[in-house]
């Protein structure tokens, strides 16, 4: 009798512990649900990193960043006029192979970009004729293509242009079917809010500005701009950064070289793609409005960043690196 009440007993307990193990899944479905099916931000980066000490900590902060995947880290020029020379290019890839190299990131596609603005290369006459800005010819613009083009139909590739426009507008002009699979964050013209008026004479879109208008001119492409007046206000102290990181690794140390060869003879480091990457990865640090773009452009809305926390989202980027 005692064995057949313990059995019983046994038995009743097994359902208990079902029982509620059913209802503890049920209860968290969406936390599972949520857990499954997180995924990380697919992102490819173009930039000038040897072109001032900016870039180097934007890359540095991406790849520190533990919910982006980098699918490539791309090199865009950033010289008006030079035909017969692409060391801006090449410059960059000296950058670029270091950072990954540190992070064991080699495996992913870092490629040079055009060497020269669309005017140079002929790109520019795509828009009438058959598309003269071949992949083959620039190893960065083809790779956008392939991974806007591999990547899964219910996700969108986020390209964060820190540089000059040149790599991915001749992706768009020589495959524009792929321009409504990514999301752009570019640094761009200035905003006049009180006088709604643009003004493409910033440092960026010089670089390129055929570049620029064609990214402008898509009516597929989903744009998040920066404005060249608002990102001025990211500012590092360059004393208090090489105090604090002084000794610390490899890393650091070729970034503060790297800072210290870019430097200005003042003790601010202007940072506006860090304030682009920054409010790529913490939307609430920065604020917008859909604008209509600048009048010589089609008439469509872009995402124009129209406000950023400064002070917050260099603390934001300081707390991340003394991670390293």
């Amino acid at each position: 009798m005692k064995k057949a009440i313990k059995r019983i007993a046994g038995r009743i307990l097994i359902i208990i512990l079902v029982i509620l193990a059913i209802y503890l899944f049920i209860s968290n479905i969406g936390l599972l649900r949520d857990l499954v099916h997180r995924e990380k931000i697919y992102v490819v980066i173009d930039a000038d990193a040897a072109n001032g000490p900016d870039d180097p900590l934007s890359i540095l902060r991406i790849l520190k960043a533990e919910d982006v995947e980098v699918r490539g880290l791309f090199s865009a020029q950033w010289r008006l006029a030079d035909l017969d020379n692409d060391s801006t290019v090449g410059s960059n890839l000296e950058v670029h192979r270091f950072l990954l190299h540190h992070f064991q990131l080699t495996h992913i596609p870092h490629p040079g970009g055009a060497a020269l603005p669309l005017f140079y290369t002929g790109a520019k006459a795509a828009r009438t004729g058959p598309a003269i800005s071949q992949p083959g010819k620039n190893q960065a613009s083809g790779a956008i293509i392939k991974i806007a083009q591999e990547i899964p139909r219910s996700e969108k590739l986020n390209l964060l242009c820190l540089g000059s426009a040149t790599n991915l507008a001749s992706a768009l002009l020589s495959q524009p079917e792929i321009s409504g699979r990514i999301i752009c964050y570019i640094q761009g013209p200035r905003y006049e809010p009180t006088r709604r008026t643009w003004n493409k004479n910033d440092p960026v879109t010089r670089l390129d500005l055929e570049a620029m208008d064609v990214l402008l001119n898509d009516n597929d492409l989903e744009i998040h701009l920066l404005p060249a007046n608002i990102s001025r206000d990211m500012v590092l102290d360059k004393s208090r950064f090489m105090e604090e990181f002084a000794g610390k690794d490899t890393l650091l140390t070729f970034i503060r070289e790297h800072i210290m060869a870019s430097s200005t003879g003042t003790d601010s480091i202007h940072c506006p793609s860090l304030a682009l990457v920054e409010a790529f990865l913490n939307p609430d640090l920065a604020t917008g409005n859909k604008l209509i773009a600048p009048p010589e452009n089609t008439q469509r809305k872009i995402y124009v960043y129209t406000r950023i926390d400064a002070e917050r989202m260099a603390k934001d980027f300081l707390k991340s690196i003394r991670k390293q």
